[in-house]
């Protein structure tokens, strides 16, 4: 019922406790029955002293069309719901994975999914995503496929959900004097501007050799624990998490 066989690590998310996929079990349609029935995978959260809960069980619709067998991990997003894959799924078609969405205990546990693979010409999209997703600053996921492709080889996809785009320092803490740095979309030396709380960074230097991905701050006199705004090109970003 707890699910089985969890076959990539776990995540922390924001509010502290870990997540995880188990590539089979649950309570759901089973996708074997030899010596025994197993179950189609899940999701899970589990605390730091080890109590945990099922958020999902695959396979509880008709057909499988919320997918089967997630054998890659979870990403949170910036809007704190989860993201990840199934290996397979759909079995009203052919079984060929999925995306999916899947929000935390705490904001419920509906899962959508975002993409059925292989729902393009010959599979042009790719199928059977072993691995989970990553988001990048640009707030979209990446991910591969096993099969599929021009040359049936497999993929690497993005996928849009429609979420904003945001920095992520390398280092989350520093002293007055220190240089950060972080990644992200569209850094203009000459107009970017780093407010650690009110007090604004400073020597922003935005390298050529990673043109508008990358730049290092000095940490100013008043910095504050908190998230780090980045204001440039027009658009105004912040920190995935506090800095101090």
């Amino acid at each position: 019922m707890d699910g089985a066989a969890p076959h990539s690590g776990l995540i922390q998310a924001a509010d502290g406790n870990f997540y995880g996929t188990t590539e089979f079990g649950g309570t759901n349609d089973p996708c074997f029955d030899g010596g025994g029935e197993i179950g189609c995978g899940t999701v899970f959260g589990i605390t730091a002293s080890g109590t945990l809960k099922t958020l999902y069980s695959f396979c509880v619709k008709s057909g499988c069309v919320d997918g089967e067998l997630p054998t890659g991990g979870l990403t949170q997003g910036t809007d704190g719901n989860f993201y990840g894959t199934t290996w397979t799924g759909t079995r009203t078609t052919p079984s060929y994975g999925t995306v999916f969405k899947i929000g935390t205990s705490r904001s419920g546990t509906t899962l959508t999914t975002l993409h059925t693979f292989c729902s393009s010409t010959r599979c042009a999209d790719g199928y059977f995503p072993l691995d989970g997703l990553l988001q990048a600053t640009s707030g979209n996921f990446y991910g591969t496929t096993e099969s599929g492709g021009a040359n049936n080889d497999g993929t690497v996809f993005s996928l849009s959900v429609g979420l904003v785009q945001f920095v992520e320092a390398l280092t989350y803490s520093g002293k007055v004097g220190d240089t950060i740095e972080f990644i992200g979309q569209g850094f203009k030396e000459s107009s970017t501007t780093v407010s650690f709380g009110t007090a604004k960074g400073s020597n922003v230097v935005v390298p050529p050799e990673y043109p508008g991905t990358y730049l290092t701050v000095t940490v100013p006199n008043g910095a504050t624990t908190g998230f780090v705004t980045v204001t440039t090109s027009g658009l105004t970003l912040k920190s995935t998490r506090y800095s101090a």
